[in-house]
């Protein structure tokens, strides 16, 4: 099982409580091997081998919208940046069955994968090596968002440089100014070797926004 996150984020912690209960739900007839901090690669790399047959891995958490590149249009929804309200709301998201229509479809178009489960490490906010107090604070600045055409397009409505940066490389690229801003889920470091880095949640931004309900 692959995992591009350390073993002591929330997300290993939530593999490894997945690892635990599986091995005793089945006696030990399953085991799972959980290798965290991208030994094995990144999502880029293992997706497209998750989806063969004869891939060495079998299970991997990834960020849902990694399958709209499959052809999973369900996916496309979680892409909408700041779509939950707070944590109440993203789970009665995740007990839905409108989730497990996004956790089925991939299966059912015969990708070859199926979603187990949904979790959350925290919500989208802004981290920046400035403070950030109103949508017009993004106008130039380069901001580091997912690859993908909403987020993209998010860059674009703010008026930002869009800066496609690897997730491995989030904290060098603080550091040499290649990105000025990038968008993470907390929690994440509120300092890195280019110093304070400010952090904006998505209210103090945008105080008018509404939220999308599934």
């Amino acid at each position: 099982m692959a995992e591009v996150n350390p073993p002591e984020s929330i997300a290993g912690q939530m593999d490894e409580a997945f690892k635990r209960r599986v091995e005793e739900l089945s006696g030990g007839s399953i085991t799972i091997d959980l290798q965290c901090s991208a030994i094995l690669g990144d999502e880029e790399t293992l997706l497209p081998q998750l989806t063969k047959p004869d891939s060495t891995v079998q299970l991997m958490r990834i960020s849902a919208f990694a399958l709209t590149n499959y052809g999973c249009k369900t996916s496309a929804l979680l892409t909408v940046p700041f779509t939950f309200a707070d944590k109440a709301h993203f789970w009665r998201f995740a007990t839905s069955s409108a989730a497990s229509t996004i956790l089925n479809e991939p299966y059912e178009i015969g990708i070859g994968v199926k979603g187990l489960f949904f979790g959350e490490e925290g919500f989208r906010s802004f981290f920046s090596t400035a403070p950030i107090a109103s949508v017009h604070d993004f106008v130039g600045k380069r901001l580091r968002v997912s690859d993908e055409p909403i987020m993209r397009g998010m860059a674009d409505g703010l008026q930002a440089v869009f800066t496609p940066v690897n997730f491995s490389d989030l904290y060098s690229a603080q550091a040499k100014a290649t990105a000025r801003c990038i968008t993470k889920s907390l929690p994440f470091p509120a300092s890195s070797s280019a110093g304070a880095l400010h952090i904006c949640t998505a209210p103090a931004v945008f105080p008018q926004k509404s939220h999308h309900t599934f």
